[in-house]
């Protein structure tokens, strides 16, 4: 859509409410997709590997923040919510 056009949109938490009552996938790709959608696409040709952070590798920056607290002795638990899941792109599904 234009800039300056005037079409009625739904806001974010309408987009979640409606994702989450009828299982479909509001797209709009300036304004993001959803976990669920990304997840869904990548999956056609990606292959994904989930890991809590620390067991998988990734290109993050929470490695280095962690690191960094551990080296001042402080414990990088109070700063990050536990069990935080990462992803790892490992390959291309043959299509």
């Amino acid at each position: 859509p234009r800039r300056d056009d005037r079409v009625p949109r739904l806001e974010r938490s309408e987009v979640q409410h409606l994702e989450m009552i009828s299982g479909c996938s509001y797209v709009r790709p300036l304004f993001g997709y959803g976990k669920r959608e990304v997840e869904r696409l990548s999956g056609r040709l990606l292959v994904v590997r989930y890991g809590e952070t620390g067991s998988i590798g990734n290109g993050d920056y929470e490695g280095e923040i962690r690191d960094a607290l551990r080296a001042r002795g402080i414990d990088s638990a109070s700063f990050f919510p536990p069990g935080h899941l990462q992803s790892l792109v490992v390959g291309r599904k043959d299509t």
